[in-house]
C-alpha cells in the first residue's frame, strides 16, 4: 500500500512537471521572495512568483540608488515589469552542473531576466520568509565581518557573498557542513524550549503540542531547507515516542508528502542519507563505550557518505573526519548558544559587543593556518551510473554487517576498488571543454599514465564598471574546466601546454593551479618575450619547457609533436604552438 501511495505521488509530480514546463506564458507582475534576495554589485537576483508559478529572476540595476533599494528591501513588494522568460541552461560539458535540471528540484521551469521595471507597489503582505529577511538584515547591519557571517549562517542558514572567500577554505577541509542547519541548530532549540517551558511547570503533552508551530516557525526561519524539517520532524516523533527505524521511516514518509523532490537536492540526499546511516547503526554501537561509539559513528558516517559525495564534488578530505569531531565540538557548544546570546541581546537592547569579532577573525586565520598545512582534497572523480549503484549497495551492506570484522573489512576493500575505477578510467580520452571564452582540450591516457591540457580559458572583461557595480566574478575555469578535470579523476596534469598568451587561452591559469597540481608546462619561444606572462610562468613552480619544432610528448602508445611555429614571434594568435 506504501509503494502505491509512493508511485502515485511520483506519477503526479511527473505530470505536473512536465505541464509546468511545457507552459510558456509572458510575465509582466513579479512579487519576489524577500529571504532569496541577492545583490552583488549591480546585479539582483531573486526567486520570484506570477500566475502562481516560481521563476528565478535576474535584473541589472540602473543606478545605485536602485541597488541600495534591493540591498535594504524587506518589504513585501509587487513589481511590475518587462522581461524576457527563457528555459535555464543546461549542463554544457560532461559531468557539470545543470542548471535547468536543479531548477526542476527547486519547482522553478523558467528564468526570467527583468529588461525595466515600470512601477513598485507595497502589497503590505505578512510571512514568515519576510521575518528572516529582516532579521538577516538586522544582522548584517548591527554586527562586524566576519561575526555577521557567523550569525546569519548559524542561526538563519544563510552565509551571505561576504563568505564567499572563507566559504572555499571550510569546503576544502570538508567542513562546509558545519554551517548546514540541521541537528544542531534543531537540538539546541529545542531542547532550551521544552527545558524552560517544563521548568516552569507545563505539562509535558502540552508542551510536545506547543513544539508543533514552533517548529514551523524555525523551519521557515531557515527557509525550509529539507535538513532542518527532517530533523524538526524527527524531533516531533521522537517526543511522540516513535523511535529508531520507525521514526526514520515515519519521517521519509511524511517528507515524501511534504516535499516531494527531496532527495533530488544534494543537501536533501546528505542529510537523509546520514540520518539513515545513524538509525540503522543505533544498536550495533550502542553497547561500545562513549567515546568508542562517538569514534565509531564518525568514521562509518564518513565511508557511507563517500559515494553521495562523489556525485557531486568527486572529491574526498579524508582529515574532515578529526576537523569535524573538534570543530564541531566547538560550534554546537561554544558559537551556537553564544551568537544566539548575543543576537538577543542586539535585538532587545541592541547593545553590540563587537570585541567579540577578533575571535572570528583568529578563527579564521587559524582555518587557512590548517588549510596550508594539510595536504589537498583526494580527488577521486565522478563515479559511473553501475559503480555508483555497486557503491551503494556495499554501503548497505557495510553498515547492516558492521558487527562482523571480516565482513566488515572486505566490503571496505571493495569501496575502496571501486573507487580506484573511478579514479583511473580505463579508457583513453580527449574532451573538448566548453569554458565559454577561449579554449581548452583534455588528452587523457587510459589509467590517467599521461594527462595533457591544451590553454586554460580565461575571461576577457571589455566593459568598464563604477565601483558601486562591480562584481565578484567566477573564473571560467572554476565553474567548467576544473570542476571536468575532477570529475575525470585528475589532480594532477602531466602536461599543460599554452598555444599563446592572449588572456582567453592562458588567463585562468593560475586559478588552475590552486586546484590542480601542474607537473611540466610547455611554451613557445615567441610568448617568452612577453614580460608579463614570464612574471605569471614565475609564480607556478611547475617546469618550464619552450617548445621547439620536432619536440615529442608521449601519448596513447604514440605522440604529440610540434610542428608550429617555425621561428620565434611574438606570442600573440600568429605565432601559436601546433
Amino acid at each position: 500500500m506504501i509503494l502505491l501511495v509512493f508511485v502515485s505521488i511520483c506519477l503526479t509530480i511527473q505530470l505536473k512537471e512536465v505541464a509546468d514546463f511545457a507552459r510558456d506564458l509572458p510575465v509582466t507582475e513579479m512579487t519576489p521572495r524577500l529571504d532569496t534576495i541577492q545583490v552583488k554589485g549591480d546585479l539582483v537576483s531573486f526567486r520570484g512568483r506570477s500566475r502562481g508559478q516560481t521563476y528565478q529572476v535576474y535584473y541589472q540595476a540602473k543606478t545605485e540608488q536602485e541597488q541600495q533599494y534591493f540591498t535594504k528591501l524587506d518589504k513585501s513588494i509587487r513589481l511590475t515589469i518587462s522581461a524576457s522568460v527563457e528555459k535555464a541552461e543546461t549542463n554544457r560539458n560532461f559531468n557539470g552542473f545543470n542548471y535547468q535540471k536543479y531548477l526542476k528540484t527547486q519547482n522553478i521551469y523558467r528564468v526570467v531576466t527583468i529588461d525595466s521595471i515600470s512601477q513598485i507597489r507595497e502589497t503590505g503582505k505578512w510571512d514568515i520568509r519576510r521575518v528572516r529577511r529582516k532579521a538577516t538584515l538586522f544582522c548584517q547591519t548591527m554586527f562586524p565581518h566576519p561575526m555577521a557571517s557567523y550569525i546569519t549562517g548559524l542561526l538563519f542558514g544563510q552565509l551571505g557573498a561576504s563568505f564567499d572567500e572563507m566559504r572555499a577554505s571550510y569546503s576544502n577541509l570538508g567542513i562546509l557542513h558545519l554551517f548546514s542547519l540541521s541537528g544542531m541548530q534543531v537540538s539546541f532549540f529545542i531542547h532550551l524550549f521544552r527545558k524552560n517551558l517544563l521548568r516552569l511547570g507545563v505539562r509535558r503533552d502540552w508542551v510536545t503540542h506547543m513544539q508543533l508551530p514552533l517548529s514551523y516557525i524555525y523551519a521557515g526561519l531557515s527557509g525550509f531547507s529539507v535538513s532542518v524539517v527532517r530533523a524538526l520532524l524527527q524531533k516531533m516523533l521522537t517526543h511522540l515516542g516513535v523511535k529508531s527505524v520507525d521514526n526514520f521511516s515515519l519521517t521519509l514518509l511524511i517528507l515524501f508528502v511534504m516535499m516531494p523532490k527531496f532527495l533530488l537536492t544534494t543537501g536533501g540526499a546528505l542529510s537523509v542519507f546520514f540520518a539513515f546511516v545513524i538509525s540503522m547503526l543505533g544498536g550495533s554501537l550502542a553497547s561500545l563505550p562513549s567515546y568508542q561509539r562517538k569514534i565509531s559513528t564518525t568514521l562509518v558516517l564518513t565511508g557511507a557518505i563517500l559515494p553521495i559525495l562523489l556525485l557531486p564534488f568527486y572529491s574526498f578530505q579524508p582529515f574532515s573526519i578529526l576537523l569535524t569531531g573538534v570543530l564541531g565540538g566547538l560550534f554546537a557548544a561554544v558559537l551556537l548558544p553564544g551568537l544566539f546570546l548575543l543576537f538577543l541581546l542586539a535585538l532587545t537592547t541592541g547593545i553590540v559587543i563587537k570585541e567579540i569579532n577578533y575571535l572570528f577573525v583568529y578563527l579564521e586565520v587559524m582555518i587557512r593556518w590548517i588549510e596550508s598545512l594539510l595536504p589537498r582534497p583526494l580527488i577521486l572523480g565522478r563515479p559511473s551510473p553501475l559503480i555508483f549503484l555497486g557503491m551503494l549497495i556495499m554501503t548497505g551492506i557495510l553498515i547492516d554487517s558492521w558487527r562482523h570484522r571480516k565482513i566488515r573489512y572486505l566490503l571496505i576493500l571493495s569501496l575502496f576498488i571501486m573507487s580506484m575505477f573511478t579514479k583511473f578510467p580505463l579508457v583513453e580520452s580527449i574532451t573538448v571543454v566548453d569554458i565559454g571564452q577561449g579554449d581548452s582540450i583534455l588528452l587523457q591516457d587510459r589509467f590517467n599514465q599521461q594527462t595533457v591540457l591544451i590553454d586554460t580559458g580565461g575571461k576577457v572583461d571589455f566593459i568598464k564598471r563604477q565601483k558601486w557595480q562591480e562584481r565578484q566574478t567566477t573564473p571560467n575555469a572554476a565553474s567548467t574546466l576544473i570542476p571536468y578535470l575532477k570529475s575525470r579523476g585528475i589532480s594532477q596534469l602531466d602536461t599543460v601546454i599554452i598555444t599563446h598568451t592572449d588572456a582567453d587561452h592562458v588567463g585562468d591559469l593560475m586559478v588552475l593551479l590552486s586546484e590542480i597540481k601542474v607537473k611540466k608546462i610547455m611554451v613557445s619561444e615567441g610568448s617568452m618575450t612577453n614580460p608579463k606572462f614570464v612574471a605569471t610562468l614565475a609564480q607556478t613552480k611547475s617546469d618550464i619547457q619552450v617548445a621547439q619544432v620536432g619536440d615529442q610528448l608521449k601519448l596513447f602508445d604514440s605522440y604529440l609533436e610540434v610542428i608550429y611555429p617555425l621561428t620565434q614571434g611574438d606570442g600573440k594568435n600568429n605565432d601559436s604552438l601546433v
